[in-house]
C-alpha cells in the first residue's frame, strides 16, 4: 500500500505541473492586453505627448475600460478552472483517505461541488488575508493602473510614441522583457501559481475538517530543496490543530503542502514512511533520494554541503547552524516568533548567546 505521505508528495508534483499549464493559459489574456495597448498607441494621430490633458484622460479612461473587459473575461475563465481543480483535489483526497484507511469513500462526509466552490472562495489566503476572487481582481486593477501610469508619465516627460511603446511593451533588443507588460506577465504567473495552490490546499482542508473522526489534525510539509523559503522550512513537519495553523500558500509561489494526521485508530499507517528529497541546485537529479518521513527540512539541510547551507541560510546563519551547537529543533525555533514573524540575528543572539559564541559570531 502506498503511504499517505508519498501520495501527497506525488499529488504536489502533479500540481506544480498543473500550475505551469494555468500560467500558460492566463498568458493568453496578457497577450490580449499587449495587443490592445499596442493598437491604442498605434492608432494615435500624432504624438501622445502633444495631446491636451483632457484628451489624454479620455484616452486613458477608454484604455482602462478595454483592459478591464479583457481581464474580466479572463478572470472568469480562470476561476472556473480553479473550481474544477478544487473539485478534482477533493475527490483525489477522498480516494487517498479510502486507500490508506479502512474508511469507505461513501462514509466520508463530503459536499456538492457548488458548496465546495463556495467554501474555497470564502477561505482567506494565508499570504495576505484576502479572499481569492477579490485578490485576483485587485491584481488586474493594479496592473491596469500601472500600464496607464507608464503612459501618463510618458506624456508628462514628452516621450515620443516609439519611446512610450518601448516602455510599455519592451524593446526588441531585450526580447520585450524590459517593458511594463513583461512585469505584468511575471506578476500574473505568481498570482496564478499562488491561487492554484490555495484552491487545492483548501479543498483538502475542507474534507479533513469535516471528517475529524478520521483526521485529527494536519502536518505542514515543505519541499526539500535549496529554493524553499525561510518560513516553509521553519514550518516543515510542524503539526497543527484545525483552525490554529497556517495552510499553504503561506507566501507567493509557495510549493509547500500538508498531510493529514490520522486519528489514533489509523496511526499505524504512518510507520516506516519516507519522503522524497530534491538535490541541491547544480547536483544531478539522480541524487534524489528518500529519507525518513520524520526528517525535517533542517535534517535535510544538515546533510548538504557548506555552500548549499550558505545559499539557503546566508553566511552567518549557516555558520550558526553548523557550529553553534544547537539542535535542529532549537535552530528552527529561533527563526520566527510565535506570530511567525522572522527574528533578526540580534534577536536570536539575545536568546542563545552561547551558540553565537561557539560559532564565532
Amino acid at each position: 500500500m502506498e503511504t499517505y505521505l508519498n501520495l501527497t508528495i506525488r499529488r504536489q508534483a502533479i500540481l506544480e505541473r498543473l500550475k505551469s499549464g494555468e500560467v500558460r493559459n492566463f498568458a493568453s489574456e496578457i497577450r490580449k492586453i499587449e495587443r490592445l495597448v499596442r493598437s491604442a498607441l498605434n492608432g494615435l494621430e500624432g504624438e501622445l505627448s502633444d495631446l491636451p490633458r483632457t484628451q489624454l484622460n479620455r484616452f486613458l479612461s477608454q484604455l482602462k475600460r478595454d483592459q478591464a473587459e479583457v481581464y474580466r473575461a479572463g478572470v472568469e475563465r480562470f476561476l472556473s478552472r480553479a473550481d474544477e481543480i478544487a473539485a478534482v483535489y477533493l475527490q483525489q483526497e477522498i480516494l487517498d483517505l479510502s486507500r490508506t484507511t479502512d474508511v469507505r469513500r461513501t462514509t466520508l462526509a463530503s459536499f456538492t461541488n457548488k458548496d465546495l466552490f463556495r467554501r474555497v472562495r470564502q477561505r482567506p489566503l494565508q499570504t495576505d488575508g484576502n479572499l481569492l476572487e477579490p485578490w485576483i481582481r485587485n491584481f488586474t486593477e493594479t496592473e491596469t493602473n500601472r500600464v496607464n501610469n507608464v503612459i501618463r508619465r510618458g506624456h508628462a516627460n514628452g516621450l515620443t510614441n516609439r519611446e512610450l511603446t518601448n516602455q510599455v511593451l519592451g524593446t526588441r533588443g531585450a526580447n520585450q522583457l524590459d517593458g511594463q507588460i513583461a512585469r505584468v506577465r511575471r506578476n500574473a504567473s505568481t498570482v496564478v501559481r499562488t491561487s492554484i495552490q490555495h484552491v487545492a490546499s483548501s479543498a483538502r482542508q475542507e474534507l479533513w475538517e469535516n471528517n475529524q473522526d478520521v483526521v485529527s489534525r494536519y502536518s505542514f510539509i515543505a519541499t526539500l530543496d535549496s529554493d524553499t523559503s525561510k518560513i516553509c522550512r521553519t514550518l516543515d513537519q510542524q503539526e497543527f490543530e484545525f483552525g490554529k495553523g497556517p495552510i499553504p500558500p503561506v507566501h507567493p509561489n509557495c510549493r509547500s503542502t500538508t498531510i493529514p494526521i490520522l486519528s489514533d485508530e489509523f496511526s499505524f499507517l504512518s510507520r516506516g514512511r519516507t519522503r522524497s528529497s530534491v538535490p541541491a541546485t547544480g547536483e544531478n537529479v539522480s541524487q534524489r533520494g528518500a529519507i525518513s518521513a520524520n526528517s525535517s527540512y533542517y535534517d535535510w539541510l544538515n546533510n548538504q554541503n557548506e555552500q548549499t547551507q550558505i545559499d539557503v541560510l546566508g553566511r552567518d546563519r549557516a555558520r550558526l547552524f553548523r557550529d553553534g551547537g544547537l539542535t535542529r529543533e532549537r535552530f528552527r525555533e529561533l527563526q520566527f516568533n510565535s506570530n511567525f514573524e522572522p527574528l533578526t540575528l540580534a534577536e536570536m543572539r539575545e536568546l542563545e548567546p552561547e551558540a553565537f559564541e561557539m560559532a564565532g559570531l
